[in-house]
């Protein structure tokens, strides 16, 4: 699982093109950079005490911990001020080459750069169908940033 979770994390980095994951003892640290996250551990191989102990070493506001557990098993080890995020869920399946064609009407971009796969996907009227990134770790791939859209919002994915 570990060794899983360990690829998902590093193909993030990738995907956000942030700073490579750093080994901590309890998982792995990411320098974001962002305003609303600055930092992002993620749990590996965590107890209650190891996490509660780096709960409380947190010094920068803007620091989100992320764990493979039920959010009712991680819930306790953080004071009533954290606020929790929605759950999110890691999914894996063993990819295989297949042919893909765009439904008619539709045609899809792709470029890659720096370890990111980007793809769009345009309506017939040329407005943004669906959009989504890749992001390559050795042999993983992570799937990010996955969107779907309706034609009114296309404006907001131009600078893409």
């Amino acid at each position: 699982m570990w060794e899983l979770a360990r690829s998902w994390v590093e193909g993030w980095a990738v995907s956000r093109q942030v700073a490579r994951p750093v080994d901590e003892p309890w998982g792995l640290s990411i320098q974001v950079g962002l305003p609303d996250q600055a930092v992002r551990h993620v749990l590996l191989d965590a107890d209650a005490g190891t996490a509660r102990g780096l709960v409380g070493a947190v010094t920068e506001p803007a620091t989100c911990i992320k764990g493979f557990l039920a959010p009712e098993v991680m819930q306790p080890w953080f004071p009533a001020a954290w606020e929790p995020l929605d759950p999110g869920f890691l999914m894996a399946v063993d990819l295989r080459p297949a042919a893909v064609q765009a439904p008619d009407g539709y045609t899809v971009g792709a470029e890659t750069s720096g370890g990111v796969v980007r793809v769009r996907v345009l309506a017939a009227g040329g407005e943004l169908a669906a959009r989504g990134q890749i992001g390559l770790a050795g042999a993983a791939c992570v799937f990010d940033q996955i969107i779907t859209e309706g034609p009114t919002s296309a404006s907001a994915w131009e600078r893409w």
